[in-house]
């Protein structure tokens, strides 16, 4: 399940999450497209929903752990977890 999760995050969630942090943190501002990021925003809708789905009244994607598929989907999902300036709550600290 652990590969099954990690290909699903790589696959469904990871060009959309990149396209998003490459337009917020990569791409010099004055070159950023905004239309970029507001559609792959639109295309994880989806996919995250799959993840809310499965994780209703669970805690964990696989068993009662933290598994590499989970590691992998929440590594995908954090950008969606930070507030406009960027920072996290808990930043450094491995929480969220």
């Amino acid at each position: 399940m652990a590969t099954q999760w990690s290909m699903w995050a790589l696959t469904e969630v990871e060009p959309h999450t990149v396209a998003i942090l490459f337009q917020k943190f990569i791409v010099p501002e004055d070159r950023r497209d905004p239309a970029v990021s507001a559609k792959a925003e639109v295309a994880l809708a989806a996919p995250l929903k799959v993840l809310d789905d499965i994780l209703a009244g669970r805690e964990w994607l696989v068993g009662g752990r933290f598994p590499v598929g989970g590691r992998a989907a929440a590594a995908l999902a954090t950008h969606r977890a930070r507030p406009a300036g960027g920072a996290r709550s808990g930043a450094g600290t491995g929480r969220r």
